[in-house]
């Protein structure tokens, strides 16, 4: 089904793109950036830190400012440019936001549209090394999750059967594309989580904090402060303490058999650097600051350079 044009904007004109797209972040309403943290495939962006985010909670983090962000919107046109050229393709900006026409909650704010073709194309840079190596050779279909999950979702949003994702690696530099044709089951799974995250916007809700990074800066930004007194004790929480319990003791035994395994391997080393192929037992040199001494020896130089830092430590009191 064809989608429905939610908004038209002047080509080049990033200020009226950003104020629509922020309009639309605070509604009922998902972009294909947002797929993959809904998937649950970002660690440094829970669905959790995305809710709050959303319903004005904390504050939306301006990603605008990322040097590697900025570097990236400057690319673009060079990239998409290459990667048509490589594939021979023809292709045009697509200066409108869609929306899904069966899941309204579905909006798509796409790169570029491929000319004769029920396809679009998807402009990516990369520099950091971790996210450079989750990309394949160029002409397969090997990326990261997270952007198999964002065409998935534009795929879904405009009715396409296949995407391009045209990609500038740093350092190297190097250009790269990767074909991804239209997944059915993986945008049934999309939509339903999707689905069921919306209907929590819309309840107000926040989806249950997990272990990841975002899901810490979530909870950092919502304890910023420190209000004297407890607050009274409730089955939840007891439930939830006795889990972490549960966890704590868990993690300690793995802790002390990784342990056991570490010291068997080391004293089999004995002397020796190592274990071909297997791991290594090196000395190293460290150098570092006698606090102690120093603050004895020299106080006023040590009160002039100390750093005061005021953080929240966390205990469980059963």
């Amino acid at each position: 089904m064809r989608p429905v044009i939610m908004h038209k904007y002047a080509p080049d004109s990033r200020s009226e793109w950003l104020e629509y797209r922020n309009t639309l972040f605070h509604g009922p309403y998902l972009g294909g950036s947002e797929a993959p943290v809904v998937m649950g495939l970002i660690q440094q962006k829970s669905p959790a830190l995305l809710m709050a985010e959303k319903l004005e909670m904390v504050e939306k983090e301006d990603v605008g400012r990322i040097t590697r962000v900025r570097l990236g919107i400057q690319l673009e046109d060079f990239v998409a440019r290459e990667t048509a050229r490589e594939l021979g393709l023809r292709i045009r900006r697509c200066n409108r936001i869609h929306q899904s026409s069966s899941n309204s909650f579905m909006v798509a704010s796409v790169d570029r549209e491929i000319v004769g073709s029920k396809a679009g194309m998807e402009i990516k840079t990369a520099s950091a090394p971790g996210v450079v190596k989750r990309y394949g050779d160029s002409g397969t279909g090997k990326v990261p999750e997270s952007v198999y999950a964002q065409c998935q979702h534009y795929m879904a949003v405009m009715g396409w059967e296949w995407m391009v994702v045209g990609v500038f690696l740093m350092p190297l530099p190097e250009t790269r594309h990767y074909i991804i044709p239209s997944d059915e089951e993986y945008q049934h799974k999309l939509v339903q989580k999707e689905e069921r995250f919306i209907n929590l916007f819309k309840e107000g809700r926040l989806p249950h904090l997990d272990g990841t990074d975002g899901s810490t800066e979530l909870v950092r930004r919502n304890g910023k402060a420190c209000i004297e007194g407890m607050l009274d004790a409730k089955e939840h929480h007891r439930m939830l303490a006795k889990k972490l319990v549960q966890f704590d003791t868990a993690v300690k035994k793995l802790e002390q058999r990784k342990k056991a395994l570490e010291n068997r391997l080391k004293f089999e080393i004995g002397e020796a650097e190592g274990i071909e192929g297997i791991c290594s037992w090196r000395e190293y040199q460290r150098e570092c600051l006698d606090n102690k001494l120093f603050r004895k020896e020299h106080p006023e130089l040590f009160s002039r350079y100390k750093k005061q830092s005021t953080q929240r430590r966390f205990k469980l009191l059963e």
